[in-house]
């Protein structure tokens, strides 16, 4: 009887654990379910087309980066990358690094690098947008040379490349601040003279498994780009996804014209002062025909606001 009495207290006690430790996972899963399913990875799925060339500019230093773009490819991402390695070395990159957020939509890994023990890892992403530059070639000649501002560019710990450009990004955001400076972009990317190799970009990217280095598939590997993981019928509700997840006010600024003349500029959607319009301001006119002109109307406004 006793043998019988202790058993059955055994018996309610592993059903009353098993009921507790399953209202705990429903718990859970109701608390984080959505949160954890809804974290993909970005991906990298570069246009074989061409590359384009920027200027990155860190508020104190620019530097010329060749970027691989997304113009054409069956793959639906809005986010740029930017090498984490490339831009600490970048004088004014360490500052960028030290503000990073968590990445919009959620992301830890980016695939389609073709590294076989994984993904890379996603360091986190620019607290601001980026401020590059744009430069349309042609014959080797420097042609236009456009200013614009990358929203949401993540930052990733091993990139093939210093920086990728979306241009899907670019036209969800706005960037293009008109449509010469798309058609000159869009030339450039489908230049096949500028195709991706490795040859283009700095030696430290050639040893990326991207590139055929060890621990990769090859480069002549081909990698689906996530249409084809999400099927024709998911693309909308992926892009939407990505849409209704990027950084509020992400418009693209306009350059003062006086910062323009003196090759300066003016970021206006940053949170800091506008020393050089500023300056102008505070600057009687001489009257002297070479001096720049005064700033902007978006300049005075910015100017006003802060």
């Amino acid at each position: 009887l006793e043998k019988k009495q202790e058993e059955g207290h055994i018996s309610t006690l592993v059903s009353t654990t098993l009921e507790s430790l399953a209202r705990k996972a429903r718990s859970l899963l109701a608390k984080f379910g959505t949160t954890m399913a809804a974290i993909k990875p970005a991906s990298f799925y570069p246009s074989l087309m061409g590359t384009l060339t920027f200027n990155v500019h860190t508020g104190v230093s620019s530097t010329e980066a060749v970027a691989t773009q997304d113009l054409g490819t069956a793959n639906v991402e809005f986010r740029h990358y930017i090498d984490h390695a490339f831009l600490a070395g970048l004088e004014g990159g360490q500052e960028m690094l030290a503000s990073l957020t968590t990445p919009r939509p959620p992301c830890t890994e980016l695939w389609g690098t073709k590294r076989m023990s994984g993904n890379e890892r996603v360091v986190g992403m620019l607290s601001q947008p980026l401020h590059v530059s744009f430069k349309a070639t042609r014959a080797d000649r420097m042609i236009r040379k456009s200013d614009m501002y990358l929203a949401d560019v993540l930052v990733i710990d091993s990139l093939p490349v210093p920086l990728h450009v979306s241009v899907q990004g670019l036209e969800a955001t706005g960037a293009f601040t008109s449509e010469q400076e798309r058609e000159e972009l869009y030339r450039a990317a489908s230049d096949f003279s500028r195709k991706p190799t490795k040859e283009l970009f700095p030696e430290q990217f050639h040893d990326h498994p991207y590139w055929g280095g060890p621990g990769g598939y090859g480069p002549n590997t081909s990698v689906l780009g996530n249409i084809a993981t999400v099927g024709m019928g998911g693309v909308e509700n992926l892009r939407q996804e990505l849409l209704s997840a990027r950084s509020p006010d992400v418009s693209t600024p306009r350059v003062c014209a006086a910062c323009l003349e003196r090759s300066v500029f003016c970021e206006f959607s940053q949170p800091k002062p506008l020393p050089h319009a500023m300056a102008l301001l505070a600057r009687p006119s001489s009257g002297n025909a070479a001096e720049p002109p005064p700033p902007c109307a978006d300049a005075l406004i910015a100017i006003a606001v802060q």
